[in-house]
């Protein structure tokens, strides 16, 4: 009977030690939370920035959640379990009390190609099923990732979620023409309308300063 308790207790022990290590050992989340998390350096801080604006803006019209994580560690994982984890460890399935749909991008090193994977669950999974994910990481991403541009593959896979769930088109019209963009969806032809605007205004700010400071540099000479 000892023996039997030593057991248990060595097992449960051990469940809890895992589960602690895993715990510390996933990547966090900024403390004032972003949809995009380049913990991997696979993007400028430019292409980052216009990713989290399109996301955002998707959220604000559409209150659904697309988050993405780049990593160079997958603890030992495969990418799928990893993303699976990273999903729970981020409590992403009551994300703004909704399901999140989860990219996350591993690329060990410069010169290792960067590899993508999709999850999602609850509701949304009806939309991008395992199979919708597995054709826009085949026919939207990875293309791009070949040839190590990793923003326009995000962008792009990007768009094609957006489309799906914002029910542009449906997951067997994406399936038919299996990655083609959605230039047709006036939705995200705004959210591209608005990204444009905000970088314009934000590009004229930073002239005027530049401006601003060179004349200030000359009134002191």
């Amino acid at each position: 009977m000892k023996t039997v308790l030593r057991v248990t207790a060595l097992i449960m022990l051990f469940s809890l030690s895992l589960n602690s290590l895993k715990s510390q050992e996933f990547p966090m989340p900024e403390e004032h939370f972003q949809l995009v998390n380049d913990m991997a350096g696979v993007l400028t801080w430019d292409q980052a920035d216009i990713l989290e604006v399109k996301h955002g803006l998707f959220y604000d019209t559409t209150e659904i959640v697309v988050v993405i994580v780049t990593v160079d560690d997958l603890l030992g994982m495969n990418l799928r379990n990893f993303s699976r984890g990273l999903y729970k460890e981020w409590h992403l399935e009551t994300f703004e009390a909704n399901e999140a749909i989860l990219i996350t991008v591993y690329r060990e090193d410069e010169q290792s190609r960067p590899r993508a994977y999709i999850h999602t669950e609850g509701k949304y999974r009806d939309l991008i099923t395992p199979r919708v994910a597995r054709t826009i990481v085949s026919a939207d991403i990875d293309p791009f990732f070949a040839q190590s541009n990793v923003m326009s593959g995000l962008n792009r896979g990007g768009t094609s979620i957006m489309a799906i769930l914002s029910e542009e088109v449906t997951p067997r019209q994406y399936m038919r023409q299996r990655g083609g963009l959605f230039r047709g969806s006036p939705m995200l032809l705004i959210i591209a309308i608005a990204i444009v605007a905000i970088f314009a205004t934000r590009s004229m700010l930073l002239k005027k300063a530049a401006g601003k400071k060179e004349e200030a540099g000359e009134g002191n000479e």
